[in-house]
Formats: C-alpha cells, sequence, structure tokens
C-alpha cells in the first residue's frame, strides 16, 4: 500500500514538472485500512477492509492546479456514494469537494460500531491532506466536514473519543466546521424510539433495518441493553470540549414522516437538538440547529445541500 501511494505521488509530481494539467478527479483505495490485526476477531475482520476516497476539483483549478482554492469539503460515507448533489455545488462554488468511504466496498455497513471507524477515518484525513493535488490545490483556508447520516455520525464519535482532531492536518487555517444531518446522539434511545414505533413488527425493510442496528451493538430485540459499544457511540454522554471544532450544524431530518418513522425518521429529532443545546452550554462553543422535517433521513445527507449553504454564510 505504501509503495502504491508513493508512486502515485510520484507520478502526480512528475506531470506537474512536466507541465501537464492534475486530473480533475482521482480515486485512492487505501488496503487494510485499519492496519493492526491486533485485538478481538471483530477488530480484525474491521483491518482487512479497505476505505478510500475520490476527490473532485473545482473549475478554477483547470489547466494547474495550485493554491486555486481556498475552501475543502470532507463528505464521509460509510459504504455508499457520496452524494452528487451536494458535490456538483460545492465544485460549482470554486470548493474541493472529498468523497471519503470509511468501508470501501464493504456490503455491510452495519457490522461495526462507529468507535471502530476512529482509525479508519485518521488514515483517510492523513491520506487526503497529503495527496499532492489536493495539498497543491488548497490554500489551506477553510475546512468543512459533512457527510450522511451514518458517516457523519462515525465522524463525529471519532472526533469526540480521539485528539485526532486536534492534529494540524483536521484543521482549515482560518475556518474548520462541522455540519451533520440527523446524528445519532443517543444509540439506546435511538434503537428504543425505533422499537416504540413497532419497526420490529413491520416489513422485511423496517425489521431489517433495525435488526442491522441492534447486531452492530451486540443487542437484540425485546432487550435494548445498554451496551459498552452504545456508551462509546452515544456522543450525548461525552463533553463538547471534546471536540477541537467550536463551530457546528445540526440538522433533524424526517420528523414530519409520520407515516413510516421506521425507515424516514430513523432518529428523534429530540436527540439532534439535545446534542446541539450541550454544545452551546459550552462557553466558547457554537451549534446551529435546523429541522428538515420532510425528508427522510437518510435521504437528507445525500440530497440536501443546506450544510454548504452555512458554511458560506460564516
Amino acid at each position: 500500500m505504501i509503495a502504491f501511494v508513493l508512486i502515485f505521488a510520484l507520478g502526480v509530481l512528475q506531470a506537474h514538472a512536466g507541465g501537464s494539467s492534475p486530473p480533475m478527479n482521482a480515486h485512492t483505495e487505501i488496503e487494510k485500512c485499519s492496519g493492526s490485526k491486533k485485538g478481538s476477531s471483530r477488530q480484525q475482520s474491521i483491518a482487512e477492509v479497505s476505505c478510500g476516497y475520490e476527490y473532485f476539483l473545482p473549475k478554477s483549478c483547470e489547466g494547474e492546479a495550485n493554491q486555486c482554492a481556498k475552501d475543502l469539503v470532507l463528505y464521509f460515507a460509510l459504504t455508499s456514494n457520496c452524494s452528487s448533489e451536494i458535490r456538483s455545488k460545492a465544485i460549482n462554488d470554486g470548493k474541493i469537494f472529498v468523497c471519503s468511504k470509511i468501508f470501501e466496498g464493504d456490503s455491510n455497513q452495519f457490522k461495526y460500531p462507529h468507535l471502530m471507524a476512529a482509525p479508519r477515518i485518521a488514515k483517510l484525513i492523513s491520506s487526503i491532506t497529503a495527496n499532492p493535488v489536493i495539498k497543491s490545490a488548497w490554500i489551506k483556508s477553510r475546512l468543512l466536514y459533512t457527510g450522511d447520516v451514518l458517516g457523519g455520525h462515525a465522524l463525529m464519535v471519532t472526533m469526540s473519543i480521539t485528539d485526532y482532531d486536534e492534529l494540524d492536518e483536521w484543521k482549515g487555517r482560518s475556518a474548520t466546521r462541522v455540519c451533520l444531518f440527523d446524528p445519532v446522539s443517543d444509540v439506546r434511545d435511538s434503537l428504543s424510539f425505533l422499537y416504540r414505533n413497532g419497526c420490529h413488527k413491520k416489513g422485511d425493510a423496517e425489521k431489517s433495518l433495525m435488526q442491522d442496528l441492534l447486531r452492530r451493538y451486540g443487542s437484540e430485540i425485546g432487550n435494548i441493553a445498554e451496551t459498552p459499544d452504545m456508551k462509546v457511540d452515544s456522543v450525548l454522554l461525552r463533553s463538547a470540549t471534546d471536540f477541537s471544532t467550536h463551530r457546528w450544524k445540526m440538522i433533524e431530518c424526517g420528523s414530519a414522516q409520520t407515516l413510516n418513522r421506521c425507515i424516514e425518521d430513523v432518529f428523534p429529532a429530540n436527540g439532534v437538538r439535545d446534542l446541539c443545546t450541550k454544545i452551546n452550554k459550552q462557553v466558547g462553543y457554537r451549534c446551529d440547529f435546523a429541522s428538515i422535517k420532510s425528508q427522510a433521513s437518510f435521504e437528507c445527507g445525500q440530497k440536501n445541500t443546506a450544510c454548504l449553504d452555512w458554511f458560506d454564510q460564516k
């Protein structure tokens, strides 16, 4: 893997030296993204799964990508494709957009608790910010973290349980912001919310989603006991000072979708609001709360550009 990255970087540098333009978008896969095979069988299995990212440069970087963009948008998804709507708006507005997949090619995005994604996210960010094309193009002025519902939550857990976000490579020089759609503030409360709405008694899609979420944390329907992994993944239980970033936006999604909460309003709005309120209570921190009640939870982070609009206003 190291040889691959070195060859890739050398090729890009040679292209620059020869006067040719860097690619406007390119994909990088990082094999065995978690590194070590030590630990439990689940930790060993996750170590074998690749992660990866694809960058997209704005038109201002055509020709020679040298200090051509002040904004970098890092969009995190567990396995799904990144939002084409958010990507298009970002590059049309002159931003570098990076689609970061925490599990590259893994078909089961509910296999691991989000705490196990932390070293993968750290490796992704290190690789992205060291990528010679991105490093040349980005002025390193402003940085926005965002993502789909589950990718965004995995990012937030990583920021809350590690010191990775204290590193310079995780920051923009003038601004670092985080904007998330329907983040899971309390895992057990979210699972209980689905149980109270009878999701375990409905169709195959509803039951499958709830069972997958329970399986991630070693729990089961009818006995949603709080496991150690649930506690770690419940960012509401942590202090705002665990986050290096001070500026946040939280957007709850789907709370008006009363016909099928099991699919369209998966995570309760009150939990998102409580998380934002807790951040606001910390001196020097600020969280803006918003609702997109008519858009389903898992569609919100894929089809809505509200985070980019907020980022541009700050």
